[in-house]
C-alpha cells in the first residue's frame, strides 16, 4: 500500500500543477480577484482561487488512491466523510466570504459544526477523546470543548497568517510534513493521516509554485480555512503513547507560529478594546517586513522559524520527559527573545521617524499659571501600524499634514505639540466651546484625513481623547508641558 501511496502522491503533484493553472484562468474569467487597497498592498488584482484548487487537487488525489485500494475506502468511509466533507464545506464557505463577505458569527458557527462532526465520526479522533477522558478522570468533560476549540482555532490561525506571498502555504506544508512523520511513527493506526498529509503536501507544492512572490494566485479564505481544518484534524489522529503530555506539547510546537500570531492578535485587540475579528496590518509578518525586509526575505525568515519549530516538535518525541521539558523552555525563550528584538527595533524606528519632524514649527506655551485646560490627544500608533511607516518618502509630509489640519482648528493662545506617538492639543478652557462639539469637529477632520491618505485605519482604531485637565504649563522650546496635574475626565 505504501508504493500505491507514492504513486498517488506523484499523481496529485502533477494534477495540482495543472489545476492551479486552470484556477488562475477561471478566476480572471469570473472576476474572483483580490484587488489592491490600503490593507492589501499587492501591485495588481490577483486570483483568489488557490484554496479551491488545493482542495480539488487533494480530493482528486484521495479518489485516485481509493481507486487503487477500494477496501481502504470502505474502512475509512467515516474519516473520509467527516474530514473530506468538512474541507469541501469550509472551502465553499471561504469562497462565499471572499466574494461577498460573511459575518464572523456565521463562519464560526459552521466551523464549529464541522469540528463536532469530526469528533463524532472520525474513529482515530474518537480514540484520542476517549483516552484523554480516562486520563483526566472527573475533569474529562473538558476534552470535547477543548478539542472543538483546537480545530476551530487552528482553522482560523492559518487564515490569520495568510497575508504574505508563500507564507501560509509554506507553513502549512511544513506542518503537514511533521504530521506525516508522526503518523508514520504511530504506525498503521495513523495510516489515514499519512495518506491525507502526503496528498495535501503535493497539492500545496502545486499551489506554492504560483504563490511565491510575486504571487500569481492567492490562498484566500477558500483555502486557508480548509487547509487549517485538515491540519488541525490530523494532529488529533496520532495516537498517544506513554508520554501523552509530550504529544500535546509537540502539537502546539508544530503549529507554534500560527498559534503565536493568533494569540498576539487576540491579546492586542482585546487590550485596545477592538473587535476580535477586525482585520489589521499588525501581524508578525507585517511587523517584520516593516523592519526593511522584502516579501521574499520575510517569508523566508518566518518559514525558517517554522522549520525550527517542526524539528523541535519532532525531537521532543524522542526525549525523556525532563529533557523534553527543558527543550520546551529553551524554545519558548527563543521565541520570546525574537518578539523582544522585533519590538525593540520597532521602537527605535519610531523614534527615528519622529526625530525628523521639524520641532521649530511647534507652538510654545506661554502660560505659567495652574488652571483648567481642555486637552485633546490623537494617538498616532494605529497610523504606524496600518502602514504609515512604510510611506518612507511621504512620512514627514503625512505627519506635517495632520499637524496642519489640527492647527486649522486652533485659536489664539491654544498650543499643539508632538510626542513620539501622539499629537497633543492644549486649549484654554475659558475660550473652549462645548467639549462634545469640539470632539465632533475633530472627528470629522480626522475622518477626512484618513480618507485622503487611504489608510487602512478606521476612526475607531485611531483614538482621539478629549479631556479636561488641571495643567501646570511651563514655557519650553518644544512646547511640551513639564508637569500635568489634577483630575482627568475622559469623555471620548
Amino acid at each position: 500500500m505504501v508504493s500505491k501511496l507514492i504513486i498517488a502522491t506523484f499523481f496529485t503533484l502533477v494534477a495540482g500543477l495543472i489545476i492551479h493553472r486552470l484556477a488562475i484562468k477561471a478566476a480572471y474569467k469570473w472576476k474572483i480577484l483580490d484587488k489592491p487597497n490600503a490593507r492589501r498592498r499587492h501591485d495588481r488584482a490577483t486570483p483568489l482561487t488557490g484554496g479551491i484548487a488545493i482542495v480539488s487537487t487533494w480530493i482528486i488525489g484521495l479518489i485516485f488512491f481509493g481507486m487503487q485500494n477500494p477496501e481502504w475506502i470502505m474502512d475509512m468511509k467515516w474519516s473520509l466523510l467527516s474530514i473530506g466533507g468538512g474541507a469541501i464545506i469550509l472551502s465553499i464557505l471561504g469562497l462565499v466570504d471572499d466574494i461577498r463577505g460573511l459575518r464572523p458569527f456565521t463562519k464560526l458557527s459552521i466551523e464549529t459544526i464541522v469540528a463536532i462532526a469530526v469528533l463524532i465520526l472520525e474513529p482515530n479522533v474518537n480514540y484520542l477523546i476517549a483516552h484523554w477522558q480516562r486520563e483526566l478522570g472527573p475533569m474529562g468533560f473538558i476534552v470535547w470543548p477543548m478539542a472543538i476549540i483546537w480545530i476551530v482555532g487552528i482553522t482560523n490561525a492559518i487564515n490569520l497568517i495568510d497575508g504574505l506571498d508563500g507564507l501560509a502555504g509554506g507553513m502549512s506544508a511544513l506542518v503537514a510534513s511533521s504530521i506525516l512523520i508522526l503518523s508514520v511513527w504511530t504506525g498503521q493506526d495513523a495510516f489515514f493521516g499519512a495518506v491525507t498529509m502526503s496528498l495535501l503536501i503535493s497539492a500545496l507544492i502545486g499551489f506554492l509554485r504560483h504563490n511565491w512572490s510575486p504571487a500569481k494566485i492567492f490562498l484566500g479564505d477558500n483555502g486557508s480555512l480548509p487547509v487549517g481544518f485538515i491540519l488541525a484534524s490530523n494532529t488529533l489522529m496520532c495516537r498517544p503513547q506513554q508520554k501523552s503530555w509530550i504529544m500535546i506539547a509537540s502539537m502546539i510546537l508544530m503549529l507554534g507560529y500560527p498559534i503565536l500570531d493568533m494569540g498576539l492578535a487576540v491579546a492586542r485587540r482585546t487590550i485596545k478594546k477592538q473587535p476580535i475579528f477586525r482585520a489589521d496590518r499588525i501581524h508578525l509578518h507585517h511587523r517584520i517586513q516593516r523592519l526593511g525586509l522584502t516579501q521574499q526575505q520575510t517569508a523566508g525568515l518566518l518559514l525558517s522559524i517554522g522549520l525550527y519549530l517542526q524539528l523541535s516538535s519532532l525531537c521532543i518525541n524522542l526525549m525523556n520527559p525532563p529533557s523534553a521539558a527543558l527543550g520546551i523552555i529553551i524554545i519558548s525563550f527563543s521565541l520570546l527573545s525574537l518578539l523582544f528584538l522585533v519590538r525593540s527595533i520597532e521602537r527605535w524606528r519610531v523614534q527615528k521617524l519622529f526625530g525628523k519632524i521639524n520641532k521649530s514649527n511647534l507652538f510654545e506655551i506661554h502660560h505659567t499659571n495652574k488652571k483648567l485646560y481642555t486637552s485633546l490627544s490623537i494617538d498616532l500608533e494605529p497610523l504606524l501600524e496600518s502602514g504609515a511607516s512604510e510611506e518612507k518618502e511621504r512620512w514627514q509630509k503625512i505627519i506635517s499634514a495632520l499637524e496642519l489640519l489640527v492647527r486649522t482648528m486652533l485659536r489664539k493662545n491654544d498650543a499643539v505639540f508632538i510626542t513620539q506617538q501622539k499629537i497633543w492639543v492644549i486649549m484654554d478652557n475659558e475660550k473652549t466651546t462645548d467639549i462634545e462639539e469640539l470632539y465632533i469637529r475633530f472627528k470629522k477632520k480626522i475622518e477626512a484625513f484618513l480618507s485622503l491618505y487611504n489608510f487602512q485605519c478606521s476612526l475607531s482604531g485611531l483614538p482621539i481623547k478629549v479631556e479636561k485637565k488641571s495643567l501646570l504649563l511651563v514655557k519650553t522650546s518644544s512646547g511640551i508641558p513639564e508637569e500635568l496635574l489634577g483630575e482627568t475626565k475622559e469623555i471620548a
